[in-house]
């Protein structure tokens, strides 16, 4: 190495790269509005990137109130905070001429308008960022470590992007499928192979596939909490890493059911099992270790809680999981549930129910995808839904109208599957899944699972499960066609329905 040539960086170079001023105001003042583009970026545009200092500061600032209080302050907030008072007359009469620059500048340059060369000014930056690291390490013989932190900028430049617009050429189709290939074998499962057949086909084995969004839509007192915990026990035995969030009920009770669950317990057992010093108490340790592995659960219960907040909390977990574990983070993110929520920009008391649960459902899709988990969620039907559940007004099965209330909840989220038990279904311990949306061409198929709610298993295989093709409960046929236990595509029994049933 004493011949390796010493690398130089121009130290009187211009650090901001090419990027008009016009244009940085732009982005500045979209980083500097309440919305999900400011979450979307923060990992992305560094404050030290802008050319004027206010224009730094601003945004600085931001980020430090975003990650003291886990939520975007407002423009009135960021204008009237604490340290601006630290600061003389001149210094915030400039710093505020400059927000309101940055504001007018985003309405006349759109984030579309601005996307291609964002990216361009952002990598630039990222290449600039990662040479300068690497280059001292070269100098001072240590250059394994001055190529990884190349690799690492490299991979980083491949990853950002803020325009999804591009040509897409069909000569790589190999790679294309082989990547398909890795995310269907990378599934996660529902935690019953006839509900995940119905949803994903392709796949061998599961079928909520990491990157998208699956949201259970359920009437009142239906389970929705027990079907979550269900699944994400299933996915905890296969090693899953799993975050479980609550915003209601105590945590005891969702503590309880668990142990329920993996225990294939009732809770009279379950006292029973803790009573007894050596064999219960064993199985509950052994137990212990997978949840200790691969199950966190946050009850996080207060009035007026914001989206903003709770994606900040995942964030953070997620975040911190990956550096303990080799980048890899959670597999399954669950949320019991979103419409708990309610989203800053709805502080001013501007928007409607509607577009609060769209704003706040449409964080979690997008968590997903950034961060290439499945996101589970749960939303509640409307009183003519419960009506529908109860077998009141109609003999069909929930669909997304039964949450029209929440429509724009809906449009972004890939799977949407209704739980449906009426008093006959719950007399004689089913629960009947309706697929009201997938990206697959089983939409219209409904799974009928038998249950133990008693135990906290709303389904599984070896409780066994049947399907068919319509939106009409079949409550008072359900032994007749599970005693069948035909698959409707093939004719042939495909599952173990007979035994199981009883």
């Amino acid at each position: 190495m004493s011949d390796s040539p010493v690398l130089t960086l121009n130290e009187n170079s211009e650090e901001t790269l090419p990027f008009s001023l016009e244009k940085q105001d732009a982005l500045l003042g979209h980083l500097l509005k309440p919305d999900t583009f400011f979450i979307q970026s923060m990992d992305k545009v560094k404050p030290e990137w802008f050319f004027h200092v206010y224009s730094t500061r601003l945004l600085q600032e931001k980020v430090n109130y975003y990650n003291k209080n886990k939520c975007q302050p407002t423009l009135a907030e960021l204008r009237n905070l604490e340290i601006w008072k630290e600061e003389n007359q001149q210094f915030r009469n400039a710093l505020f001429t400059k927000l309101d620059i940055a504001l007018h500048q985003s309405n006349e340059f759109k984030l579309n308008v601005i996307a291609n060369e964002l990216g361009d000014f952002v990598k630039s930056r990222i290449y600039y960022d990662a040479v300068s690291k690497s280059v001292p390490l070269y100098n001072n013989k240590y250059p394994e470590k001055a190529y990884s932190i190349i690799e690492a900028g490299m991979r980083k430049i491949r990853e950002t992007d803020f325009t999804h617009d591009h040509e897409v050429t069909f000569t790589n189709y190999k790679d294309t499928f082989e990547k398909q290939i890795l995310e269907l074998d990378d599934a996660l499962s529902f935690g019953c192979s006839v509900v995940d057949q119905l949803i994903e086909p392709r796949a061998k084995y599961g079928s909520l596939i990491k990157g998208k969004t699956t949201c259970l839509l359920a009437p009142i007192n239906t389970g929705k909490t027990r079907a979550m915990i269900t699944i994400a026990c299933h996915n905890i035995r296969r090693g899953h890493p799993v975050l479980f969030i609550t915003h209601e009920d105590t945590s005891d009770e969702i503590q309880n059911l668990i142990w329920c669950n993996l225990l294939n317990v009732t809770p009279v057992e379950l006292f029973k099992m803790y009573d007894d010093p050596k064999d219960g108490m064993k199985k509950m340790n052994f137990h212990l270790q997978w949840i200790n592995r691969f199950l966190t659960y946050l009850s996080i219960n207060r009035a007026g809680l914001t989206v903003e907040e709770v994606s900040g909390i995942i964030r953070k977990y997620q975040e911190r999981r990956m550096a303990e574990h080799n980048g890899v983070g959670y597999s399954l993110v669950i949320d019991d549930y979103p419409a708990k929520l309610t989203t800053v920009m709805a502080q001013h008391g501007n928007l409607q129910k509607r577009n609060i649960d769209g704003i706040v459902y449409n964080y979690f899709v997008q968590l997903a995808l950034e961060y290439n988990f499945h996101s589970l969620v749960a939303i509640q039907t409307n009183r003519e839904g419960s009506k529908v559940n109860k077998k009141l007004t109609s003999d069909r099965l929930l669909y997304m109208e039964d949450v029209q209330e929440s429509w724009e909840a809906m449009a972004p989220i890939t799977n949407v599957i209704s739980i449906n038990r009426d008093p006959v279904a719950e007399m004689l311990g089913f629960v009947t899944y309706n697929l009201c949306k997938t990206r697959t061409t089983k939409k219209g198929y409904a799974a009928i699972c038998k249950s133990d709610y008693g135990r906290c298993r709303t389904h599984s295989d070896d409780l066994g499960a049947t399907y068919y093709c319509g939106t009409t409960t079949y409550s008072n046929k359900v032994n007749e066609l599970l005693a069948q236990g035909k698959n409707v595509f093939t004719g042939k029994e495909s599952f173990p329905i007979t035994n199981s049933w009883g």
